[in-house]
């Protein structure tokens, strides 16, 4: 019976853009528009979904790239971006993800607060979930501020990443500075040094310091 009501009223949603859902042991029907125009809520739902899923890229991506100026004196780049590029979309979609984040909290704050009000008043609001929560993540900071394992494990493989990006970086400027085509332009009262050629060995940054006198 449900569901011959249930398919004669849906015909009328195509001609007056209403649609009508019958629940058995529920009095009435529920009535909902179909809004065929813009939806700020889903607006917001996809743009906190991009958002994040660019900021774990970018998170992924700074973990596992050298520092500052390792990376500049090796051109590193990862899909023709720099680190420099990378850092500056990871802060701006940090950024936009907890403007974002605070749009959605604004959209559906009553349904959030009726919630955890029917939840309070039928006295089966989660505490043990809170407070088991509470001190996951109350454990987790303590062990990434102190450094303790197996947290740390997590630090100990960037820190080998690194590692490994340096003993890269020392050959590359071992190459250079064994190419006797590498020179480097002093003018009378002027010199003109790269950050690589400071690099390369005490000798040089020496003369270079001299040049700048």
């Amino acid at each position: 019976m449900f569901n011959r009501i249930y398919l004669t009223l849906g015909k009328c949603h195509n001609t007056y853009g209403y649609k009508f859902k019958i629940t058995p042991g529920v009095k009435g029907a529920n009535v909902e528009k179909d809004k065929k125009g813009f939806r700020t809520k889903a607006f917001v739902s996809f743009v906190i979904l991009w958002s994040f899923i660019i900021l774990v890229s970018s998170g992924v991506v700074l973990y596992i790239s050298p520092s500052g100026s390792i990376a500049k004196s090796i051109s590193w780049k990862i899909l023709s971006f720099s680190r420099d590029t990378w850092r500056g979309m990871h802060i701006i979609f940090c950024f936009l993800f907890v403007v974002f984040m605070l749009l959605h909290v604004y959209f559906n704050w009553r349904e959030l607060l009726g919630y955890l009000r029917s939840k309070i008043s039928r006295g089966i609001f989660s505490r043990k979930e809170l407070v088991f929560s509470l001190i996951i993540v109350g454990i987790v900071l303590i062990f990434a501020l102190a450094r303790w394992q197996p947290l740390s494990k997590l630090l100990e493989w960037r820190d080998l990443i690194k590692y490994k990006q340096r003993t890269q970086q020392s050959s590359f400027l071992e190459k250079k500075e064994n190419d006797p085509i590498l020179t480097i332009r002093i003018e009378e009262g002027k010199g003109e040094i790269s950050h690589q050629l400071l690099l390369l060995s005490e000798n040089l940054i020496e003369k270079a310091q001299t040049c700048f006198k």
